[in-house]
């Protein structure tokens, strides 16, 4: 298949001429080592004792460090306790609700004839459907929408290791404080939610503190929902390039699941993630300090042609496909079979319900411009309108 989306994808050349000629490269602004190759990125994932997670602490933000950005004992614990509310089994069973979902989404703009795929089906859906696992209530889900868009921008400028303005980290101790309080309320009366569930788990004999529960459903809230979000844009625009693709997807569910793990490769959705060094170490012949930052960047390392054959084509077919999209070893996306399912069942019932669907040539699409992410701020699109189908 041709490199048809290359176009949209201006990062790449520059991580083809570091892999070639700097796959480890030490960027004297603060000690960063950027890393460019699939091998190296896999030996930084699999060392959390020489490169640790816990960045933000680093950076001087406790308030945002989370499980994903933890380090073990304590990230061993949080995530068994977690990852029982992500078993595939217990993802499965949202599949309705979602379907629900994407259809209520889809019904409130169906009849004008377009819409902004970005922010009127994907930004919403997975942070509609975290909000409900969590148990937040319904008339709360746009308040925690704007928190969530607050808490990316926060830590994409953490990440950057720039000061994120006032206004943002009291958005992020807003949702903080909303989300302590409907812990310390679910501990004294549970219901069947998520805060619920670990407000009153015990592990290890120790139960979590309230301030690790409303942490723990911050990760998930902007976990759940980003990379889903940046998914669904990617493809989207990917399929309306290629209506061929859009019907070989469409025939075979198989097909169409392979699809989604090339585009998340092709098209990573984070582009980089970072650690700190804990101790002097080498890597790829390269000498590391304690306290020296590590770059990640998986777009890079997923189109790494020491590891992927043709990475710059786009095959649906590639198998196998072990990217690095959602990370690898112990901080593995706990999200990643919830974000793949959303992602299909928005996907299908959008190429579904909307016919004759295209780039809306009187609105541009925007790529976002931070070096953080890979996808869209907006992806208008028309269409030719159906009935609507979801009633209440």
């Amino acid at each position: 298949m041709e490199n048809y989306y290359e176009k949209d994808a201006p990062l790449y050349p520059h991580y083809q001429v570091m892999r070639n000629s700097n796959p480890v490269f030490l960027n004297p602004n603060g000690r960063v080592w950027e890393i460019y190759t699939y091998k190296e990125c896999l030996e930084v994932f699999t060392r959390p004792d020489l490169f640790s997670s816990e960045v933000y602490t680093a950076l001087g933000y406790p308030e945002l460090q989370t499980v994903a950005m933890m380090d073990p004992p304590r990230h061993t614990m949080l995530r068994k306790l977690i990852s029982k509310a992500f078993s595939l089994k217990l993802v499965n069973q949202q599949a309705d609700q979602i379907q629900n979902m994407t259809d209520r989404l889809i019904d409130k703009v169906i009849s004008t004839g377009e819409m902004d795929i970005v922010n009127d089906v994907a930004f919403p859906l997975p942070v509609s459907v975290i909000a409900e696992m969590l148990g937040i209530p319904v008339n709360d889900h746009d308040l925690f929408k704007k928190w969530a868009a607050a808490c990316l921008v926060v830590i994409e400028k953490a990440m950057g290791r720039i000061k994120p303005e006032q206004h943002l980290l009291d958005m992020v101790k807003q949702m903080t404080d909303y989300l302590s309080a409907i812990a310390i309320e679910r501990r004294a009366s549970p219901r069947a939610d998520l805060i619920s569930a670990l407000a009153s788990a015990i592990v290890d004999d120790e139960c979590l503190t309230i301030d690790e529960i409303a942490n723990t459903c911050k990760v998930l809230v902007n976990a759940g929902h980003d990379t889903t979000k940046l998914l669904i844009g990617n493809a989207m625009n990917m399929f309306l390039q290629n209506p061929k693709l859009v019907d070989q997807v469409m025939a075979d569910s198989q097909v169409f699941d392979m699809a989604i793990d090339e585009i998340l490769r092709y098209t990573s959705p984070s582009q980089f993630m970072a650690r700190v060094v804990t101790t002097d170490t080498e890597l790829a012949g390269q000498q590391l300090k304690k306290g020296d930052w590590v770059k990640l960047f998986l777009g890079s390392a997923n189109r790494d042609p020491s590891f992927f054959s043709e990475p710059d084509v786009f095959d649906i077919n590639r198998n196998p496909n072990r990217h690095l999209a959602f990370g690898y070893g112990i901080h593995y996306c706990l999200g990643a079979p919830l974000g793949r399912l959303e992602a299909r069942i928005c996907l299908q019932t959008m190429l579904r319900r909307l016919k004759n669907i295209r780039f809306n040539p009187d609105k541009p699409k925007t790529r976002l411009s931070a070096p953080v992410q890979f996808g869209w701020q907006v992806l208008p699109v028309l269409f030719e309108p159906a009935a609507p189908i979801y009633k209440d």
